[in-house]
């Protein structure tokens, strides 16, 4: 898996396509965790993304954590149908800043 970091201004956006399973997980968390232990403000952008499995949702919970306790701010955004649903039945709808663009992202973190 491809992951892409950006930079607009103080907000890192970091960017992938495809499934975010158990194959691709290893790599995209690798690189998120990076970001995530180094940049004040990151937004994900998920409009890539039209799978995302309990291994990715995982992922995402480590790095939420990880923002809460060096007290970073993530923002995801972007999401497709499929894994609009995937959060809303995990619950994780509730334990995201989540918009629709990149743009309002990077707005409300900047």
């Amino acid at each position: 898996m491809e992951v892409n970091i950006t930079r607009q201004g103080n907000v890192v956006i970091v960017s992938a396509a495809g499934r975010l399973d158990s194959n691709s997980s290893a790599c995209f968390e690798e690189r998120l965790i990076k970001v995530v232990e180094t940049e004040p403000a990151i937004v994900l952008d998920m409009s890539g993304f039209n799978y995302v499995s309990s291994a990715g949702l995982r992922i995402l919970l480590m790095a939420a954590k990880k923002c809460k306790v060096a007290n970073r701010k993530l923002a995801l955004c972007g999401l497709t149908p499929e894994v609009h649903m995937v959060f809303d039945i995990s619950g994780f709808l509730a334990l995201f800043s989540i918009f629709a663009s990149t743009s309002e992202a990077v707005t409300a973190m900047s």
